[in-house]
C-alpha cells in the first residue's frame, strides 16, 4: 500500500514499507521514499518517518546499481561507525571532565601546601624573634 504526501509541494513520496534495520537520527525505523524533484528525482532513499514535520537530516540514498540489501549494509556500517565515534567522543569527554576535576583538586592541595609552608615559616621566624627577645631580657 502506497501513501503520498498531503502537500502538493512535497518533493517525495513514501511507502508504508519500513526498514527495521535502519533507523533515523530520532532512533525510529527509516521509511523508504522516492524523490520527485531535484538531482535525485526518481531515486529511492531511506528517510526519517517524521519528515517533513520534524526532520532530523537522515538521508540514505539507495543507488540504482546496488541492491537494497547492499544499501542497508552500507547504512548499517555508517551507523556502526557513527555510533563507535559517538561512544569514543563521550568517553573522551568523561575522561576530560575527570582530569579537570583531578587538576582542580591538585591545585587546591598545592595552595593548601603553600599556605601551610608560609604559616610554618612565619611561626619559625616568630619563634626566633621571641627567643632573641627572651635572651635580651635576661
Amino acid at each position: 500500500m502506497n501513501a503520498q504526501g498531503s502537500s502538493s509541494s512535497s518533493s517525495t513520496t513514501w511507502r508504508s514499507k519500513v526498514s527495521k534495520n535502519i533507523v533515523c537520527n530520532h532512533n525510529l525505523p527509516a521509511v523508504i521514499r522516492t524523490a520527485k524533484k531535484g538531482a535525485n528525482s526518481g531515486k529511492t532513499f531511506f528517510g526519517c518517518p517524521l519528515w517533513p514535520d520534524k526532520p532530523c537530516g537522515f538521508f540514505l540514498l539507495m543507488e540504482d546499481s546496488e541492491s537494497t540489501s547492499d544499501s542497508i549494509v552500507k547504512g548499517m556500517q555508517y551507523e556502526d561507525i557513527e555510533g563507535k565515534f559517538a561512544n569514543k567522543v563521550s568517553k573522551l569527554k568523561m575522561k576530560i571532565e575527570k582530569l579537570e576535576k583531578e587538576n582542580m583538586e591538585l591545585k587546591i592541595l598545592a595552595n593548601k601546601h603553600v599556605k601551610g609552608e608560609k604559616v610554618s615559616l612565619i611561626g619559625l621566624i616568630l619563634s626566633w624573634i621571641f627567643f632573641a627577645i627572651s635572651q635580651m631580657i635576661k
